[in-house]
């Protein structure tokens, strides 16, 4: 799969910014979101290269 960021969208710094801050304000319960979607891809058969 191939992750694109659209470089002309003239939000994308607040865009960032925005989840850069998430990640800094809630980083155990995203941590254990992330956890558990890995799960759920690992039973649908999804790997990690």
């Amino acid at each position: 799969m191939t992750v694109e960021i659209c470089a002309d969208n003239p939000h994308i710094e607040e865009g960032l910014k925005l989840v850069q801050q998430a990640f800094r304000d809630d980083d155990e319960p995203l941590g254990e979101l992330l956890q558990t979607l890995a799960s759920v891809l690992g039973q649908m058969g999804y790997r990690a290269l």
